[in-house]
């Protein structure tokens, strides 16, 4: 048993850790990046925080169940900010996650709020943050309280990255 929990932690340590693009994939050719797993399910969003340099990669993994996620604004909880990212809406019925991931470019690293949009998840504390402001000005704590309070979820069109393939 005890080697079975070793390489569990050991496993769950290596998908959490940022970790260079794999050759042979689409998103190599865009230049030497780190890419960052999130991981989108029905219990929330998996790390809440990310922190990424200017070129990195956001790529997004969808669990069980109907998921999606939306770029929206500190001070607008649950609201699509226009300018920002938003996946489609992804129905996955099988365990594990889902045969496609949606990728983010980090184009800079200031910060990018963001909610799980489906089912209002967003309202139930869903949300999450890429490059939170190391000054504490905005938190994650706070965000999140808010979304509790904010109104309907505004709808959202597909923008801001793109659906590929997970080699």
């Amino acid at each position: 048993m005890r080697f079975s929990l070793l390489t569990l932690l050991s496993a769950t340590a290596a998908l959490a850790a940022p970790s260079q693009v794999s050759e042979g994939t689409s998103l190599e050719a865009r230049n030497d990046g780190v890419t960052h797993f999130v991981y989108v399910t029905e219990n929330g969003i998996f790390p809440p925080e990310v922190h990424a340099n200017e070129g990195d990669f956001i790529w997004f993994r969808f669990g069980y169940g109907l998921n999606s996620i939306v770029e929206g604004e500190y001070e607008q909880p649950c609201q699509s900010y226009g300018n920002g990212f938003a996946s489609p809406s992804i129905y996955h019925t099988n365990s594990g996650y889902y045969h496609q991931v949606f990728v983010v470019d980090v184009p800079n690293t200031e910060p990018r709020w963001y909610y799980s949009s489906e089912d209002s998840r967003c309202k139930k504390g869903h949300v999450a943050v890429i490059n939170p402001p190391s000054d504490g000005s905005q938190t994650l704590a706070n965000y999140q309280a808010r979304a509790l309070r904010a109104p309907r979820v505004m709808e959202f069109s597909e923008r801001g990255g793109q659906m590929e393939n997970d080699n």
